[in-house]
């Protein structure tokens, strides 16, 4: 009898998912809604509800404003395919494009029993929130007024997370009990801080070193709050109402500032990006990709990841590749085939990739980071080639740059190295150039498959050298197409076309590309793999 009784008064663990109306922000990735997109390996919605599994939660109350059968069809899948079946009943409607509207139906149908989370549909993390769930009763305790606990990260304030969204720009004043006393989200250029806040508040700390995970534990008071407040349409719209009117309504906003954990919404683009680094780099331990890429299937016709990323059909300058078989002439001058109409107008000068624009530059920052890392730490290639695939689709980059990109990353990062050395030692980026190449070469290989990638390849290469020549001398350029051929990346005749019929480098001149093929260095190189392709043609006959 007494644990039946026990068994009654046990409360009950709710929470309360969001799925957003979010425009065309993920438009052009997928048809799809976002929340079924592929994260790594998996939707998105379905890390939402791994973190509610795992915080052990009774009931989850799901609202969705389009997009109602897709949704359904996959939670249904979802309990068919995981051995702890999830209590989720979804409800749709048009109006619920908002916090306000869910909210004031929660609270006309009587759904909420205790204590509940709130959360977005889009949120990753590996937080035990049935904890968080006491923390907030623990709160309660202290303030009977406190109706909602928000729960953030401590990041410093220029931490990747944050400059990927305008909306984490908070600053938050806490009073002695981590209740909110000033909330500014987005934060203004200036913010007025009334002196009031001072005199009735013996301590107060100011934060903008919060990540807001934009999840909060509630009490059964705040949907009839919304229901008596018709203004209140979002979470923010609710806190600045309470902090309006707290004398008269007497309801507080808590804080909880976590040191451990990790909880972020993919909200956008760049953190689409940033939580695929997470989870790769297990940030979201126990939750985390099972060690399988995203394929084709994954997606169907909605082109967010491909099976084949450097399929040669893909490549937009594919060129005229039938051209490979032809026979070539090592008497016959070099001759230019123009890809620019303004080649020749470019000196050549500056900033190594101020051909870019500021999509491919900050995908190029991406990789160069992860191989930097990935280099220093010896990690898995296979997940730094998942990071480039998550950075190539979170900036829509093409293959035949995503290539070349790479390649020059490689490249840069035994040049940079090289220049920290006192005297810039020549032996020094031979031995550099030698082992980053070494350990890209799984890499590589990923992508520098079909003929029209290793023009990428190679052309990456001599742009390298050219962008560097003071620096860097044609026997590096060799040494690196040489390295790259016996490993079979660049074939011979590959290497000969580029050599007798190159194309123009928009970024440099035509005379330079020329001076380059007249060196000594590749001069030597050529006659080498000419010979050679002799006498293998002597033995075979």
């Amino acid at each position: 009898m007494d644990r039946k009784k026990e068994n009654l008064e046990k409360e009950i663990h709710q929470a309360v998912i969001l799925i957003d109306n979010d425009g065309d922000s993920f438009a052009k990735l997928s048809t799809r809604p976002k929340v079924l997109m592929n994260l790594i390996d998996r939707p998105i919605l379905q890390y939402t509800f791994e973190m509610l599994s795992l915080s052990n939660i009774d009931e989850i109350f799901l609202f969705c404003c389009e997009f109602f059968d897709e949704i359904k069809k996959f939670i249904d899948d979802y309990n068919h395919n995981v051995y702890v079946k999830l209590n989720i009943q979804i409800f749709y409607s048009e109006d619920y494009t908002s916090l306000g509207p869910v909210m004031r139906d929660l609270d006309s149908r009587g759904l909420i029993k205790s204590n509940f989370i709130l959360m977005h549909g889009d949120c990753i993390g590996n937080l035990h929130l049935d904890k968080m769930i006491e923390k907030h009763k623990e709160n309660m305790k202290k303030d009977p007024g406190c109706v909602m606990t928000c729960l953030f990260r401590k990041v410093w304030p220029d931490h990747r997370s944050r400059r990927s969204s305008s909306n984490q720009k908070t600053m938050i004043a806490l009073d002695s009990q981590q209740k909110i006393v000033l909330f500014e989200k987005p934060l203004r250029p200036t913010t007025e801080i009334p002196t009031e806040l001072f005199e009735k508040n013996s301590c107060i700390s100011f934060h903008y070193d919060l990540f807001d995970t934009e999840i909060a534990i509630c009490s059964e008071k705040v949907p009839p709050d919304f229901s008596d407040n018709f203004d209140f349409e979002t979470r923010e719209n609710f806190i600045h109402g309470l902090l309006a009117d707290i004398e008269l309504l007497c309801h507080h906003i808590h804080v909880e500032i976590l040191d451990k954990g990790y909880a972020a919404r993919v909200d956008c683009i760049q953190s689409y990006r940033n939580i695929s680094n997470d989870l790769l780099q297990r940030f979201v331990s126990p939750i985390v990709p099972q060690g399988s890429p995203i394929t084709a299937d994954d997606f169907d016709e909605n082109n967010l990841q491909s099976s084949n990323d450097n399929d040669e059909d893909e490549n937009p300058n594919d060129g005229d590749e039938d051209d490979q078989d032809e026979e070539y002439d090592s008497d016959s001058s070099t001759e230019f085939s123009d890809s620019s109409d303004n080649g020749d107008d470019n000196d050549g000068d500056g900033d190594d990739f101020n051909s870019l624009d500021d999509e491919y530059s900050a995908f190029y920052d991406e990789v160069y980071d992860s191989l930097l890392r990935a280099i220093k730490e010896q990690s898995d290639q296979d997940n730094i080639i998942l990071e480039i695939n998550s950075s190539k689709h979170a900036y829509n980059v093409p293959v035949n740059e995503v290539n070349a990109l790479v390649i020059k990353a490689l490249l840069n990062l035994a040049r940079n190295s090289n220049q920290q050395q006192q005297g810039n030692s020549n032996h020094h980026f031979l031995q550099t150039i030698n082992s980053n190449l070494k350990y890209g070469l799984p890499i590589i290989r990923n992508y520098i498959k079909s003929i029209s990638s290793q023009n990428d390849c190679i052309y990456a290469v001599e742009e390298f050298q050219l962008q560097n020549k003071e620096s860097i001398s044609s026997l590096y350029l060799v040494k690196i197409i040489e390295f790259l051929y016996e490993e079979n990346i660049l074939e011979e005749d590959l290497i000969l076309k580029w050599f007798y019929r190159p194309k123009s480098l928009s970024n440099h001149l035509t005379s330079e590309q020329e001076t380059l093929r007249k060196s000594k260095e590749i001069g030597l190189f050529i006659k080498w793999l000419e010979e050679a392709e002799e006498e293998s043609s002597d033995d075979d006959d």
